[in-house]
């Protein structure tokens, strides 16, 4: 079996061969019968391949293993192999049984010696070969497995040495890690600027009499910004791991996506939806991000305006078995610009990016996001003909659930009984001051064991919590999951909304199986937080 593995980039390939025993015992046993082809077998193998006498004695050497042992000894010839019948060990000169002590810590020796008692190896790693003239890391393949010919009974081995190949993508992957953490200090230390710079102005407006609410509500939007930067940097690490994946109707999710596109601009987008589409196990709200990235990038490959072509359609891809595996089929078409050829084979790596004014995280999310769904994330393009994005994602077997249901209005909330827990005391203070002005009746506690104490008392005073937020880590107190095992004792049907700035954390992405109803990540939009109130409330 050939298996590629890519890494760093799309320059570095890593190639590796798995041999199965029985195959090559096989091979070498018909080549062996036939002397003049298995020598020419023998020899060209690029890899270390041996053949070890049933006593441990290296019997067949090829050219491959002489240079990989660093030694001067010339590969013999057919006919002195025959005449001397065993040699040496390339490794250890002088020893001719393979037996001395050192030889039990070698890899090669140790799968040798399984390999002669039956066994078929196949490891790989970094292999210990103490005997090197110049010992050095290796990293690599070895394969082994047993071997009759003549009645006799022998092992082959081989070992493939990928160290360089293995020191080249390392390399490409610090490479991509310094143009990652680059990108990173460039967008924050960007969005830090624009933050301070309006906090300052509006402190000098207000000195002077004049309103800030234009410096403020810039603040605000450069605030979201960022955090949407640090959600999408952990897409792009995770894929959105943990998912939150459910049987969900792909046709309505691309149909928002599109009406979401044309309310912020007048492009010509038509939408080709099958109508007996298959669901989509999937995470929506990640799924819902894809399709706005193919979409904007679409757009933006439009400057002199087009048309986008969306559409969706049931597909059965092979799945390697003989089986074809139930996939559904979203295209993302335009006429525009196109991508240089140069560029296709960068489009989905992180911070690259040709627009003056983009991040270069939009595609590389996109395809982390797929990847992690065990789905494919394809593109053809042609500069000046433009571009089209394909994904495949695999069919949910159950049919989509229904959608939530509506949040309650905003006349609904009024008086609501809401307690807020989270242990930073200037967060705690200013949502829980904000939420009053939403029309709320807002409770605060510093930690779990507080919010326990305050919804206890609520309950024995007959002023129950309509709703409880909380964090869920609190650095040397109760955080809000152990919190809500108290609470649940206390009220069964307590509603509880979960909040944290670790934006991967299981809990939040899989938030109702640990007994929350809603679940935010920090930094967060007021108005988000309203409507999760409403939706519970109702």
């Amino acid at each position: 079996m050939i298996e590629v593995m890519l890494g760093g980039g799309a320059s570095s390939v890593l190639a590796y061969l798995e041999l199965k025993g029985e195959t090559v015992a096989k091979l070498l046993k018909a080549s062996w019968e036939e002397n003049p082809f298995f020598e020419a077998l023998f020899d060209a193998v690029p890899f270390v391949f041996l053949i070890v006498d049933s006593d441990g004695r290296i019997h067949r050497m090829n050219p491959a293993a002489i240079q990989f042992a660093g030694t001067d000894q010339a590969a013999p010839s057919p006919a002195a192999r025959e005449e001397n019948g065993a040699f040496d060990c390339i490794l250890a000169t002088g020893c001719r049984t393979g037996a001395r002590a050192s030889c039990q810590g070698c890899d090669l020796w140790r799968a040798a010696h399984e390999a002669l008692a039956g066994a078929n190896i196949s490891r790989h790693g970094q292999p210990a070969i103490p005997c090197l003239p110049k010992p050095r890391p290796l990293f690599g393949y070895i394969n082994a497995g047993p071997l009759q010919h003549d009645g006799r009974r022998y092992a082959w081995l081989m070992l493939a040495d990928f160290t360089k190949e293995q020191k080249l993508l390392t390399a490409e992957r610090l490479e991509s890690l310094g143009v990652l953490a680059g990108g990173i200090a460039h967008d924050f230390n960007n969005a830090l600027e624009a933050i301070l710079a309006n906090l300052q102005l509006a402190l000098l407006k207000l000195e002077q009499g004049v309103q800030p609410h234009h410096c403020l509500s810039d603040a605000v939007g450069v605030t979201l910004k960022a955090s949407e930067l640090t959600k999408q940097l952990l897409t792009f690490a995770k894929g959105g791991a943990p998912l939150r994946k459910h049987s969900t109707a792909l046709g309505r999710l691309i149909q928002e996506a599109v009406e979401a596109l044309r309310r912020d601009s007048p492009v010509n987008c038509t939408v080709t939806i099958a109508p007996d589409l298959w669901g989509a196990e999937i995470d929506e709200g990640l799924i819902g991000q894809v399709l706005q990235n193919l979409l904007i990038n679409a757009l933006q490959a439009l400057p002199g305006g087009g048309t986008i072509r969306v559409s969706a359609s049931n597909a059965a891809l092979s799945a390697g078995d003989g089986e074809a595996a139930r996939f559904i089929r979203v295209a993302v078409q335009d006429n525009g610009i196109g991508i240089p050829r140069q560029d296709l084979s960068r489009i989905f790596d992180p911070f690259f990016t040709t627009k003056k004014d983009g991040v270069g995280l939009g595609l590389a999310t996109a395809y982390s996001i797929i990847r992690k769904h065990h789905g494919y994330l394809e593109v053809d393009s042609a500069e000046g003909q433009g571009s089209t994005f394909v994904i495949h994602l695999p069919a949910a077997a159950a049919q989509p659930a229904d959608p939530e249901p509506a949040a309650a209005s905003s006349s609904d909330r009024a008086g609501a009984r809401i307690l807020l827990m989270d242990d930073e005391a200037l967060i705690r203070e200013v949502v829980g001051e904000t939420l009053s002005f939403y029309g709320y009746q807002v409770a605060l506690a510093e930690n779990g064991q507080a919010a326990v104490a305050a919804y206890r008392q609520a309950l024995e005073a007959g002023q129950p919590f309509q709703a409880v937020i909380m964090d869920l880590i609190v650095p040397g107190g109760m955080g809000g999951l152990e919190a809500l095992a108290h609470l649940r004792s206390l009220d069964p049907g307590v509603k509880a909304v979960i909040s944290s700035g670790y934006a991967n954390d299981p809990v939040l992405s899989d938030f109702r199986k640990h007994g929350f109803c809603g679940a935010l990540v920090k930094p967060y939009p007021i108005d988000d937080l309203d409507r999760i109130l409403r939706q519970i409330i109702a």
